[in-house]
């Protein structure tokens, strides 16, 4: 018998994360709930302040400091625009997936569900 309850909490976005881009399991689905998706700042936020700070600590020139964190944003500006579009093209490619498979065929119950 199939476990839904355990394919319904397998579909979530940290699963298709770590799936398509480590091609592994989240291993800890339904355990820890997804993080709130209106803090995406906060997460954000959260993830860049030690390099910040480091950054700051390494270069306390102002001048240097800016240049070297101009040159962070835009490798983290433009990992952010590359894994959108991944994220956006695999996304539609699951969808197209879906949507090209008729599912009452699959289960080879064409002829049944016709007939009523």
């Amino acid at each position: 018998m199939t476990d839904y309850d355990k394919i319904i909490c397998r579909a979530n976005i940290q699963e298709m994360r770590a799936l398509f881009l480590e091609g592994l399991e989240f291993a800890g689905y339904c355990q820890d709930p997804d993080p709130d998706p209106d803090n995406y700042e906060g997460r954000i936020r959260k993830g860049e302040r030690p390099l910040m700070e480091f950054v700051e600590k390494l270069y306390p020139d102002g001048n240097v400091r800016d240049v070297v964190f101009g040159l962070v944003c835009n490798a983290i500006l433009v990992n952010q625009e590359v894994y959108t579009e991944l994220g956006m093209r695999l996304g539609a490619q699951a969808v197209f997936e879906l949507l090209r498979r008729d599912p009452v065929k699959e289960l080879n119950h064409g002829e049944e569900n016709r007939k009523g």
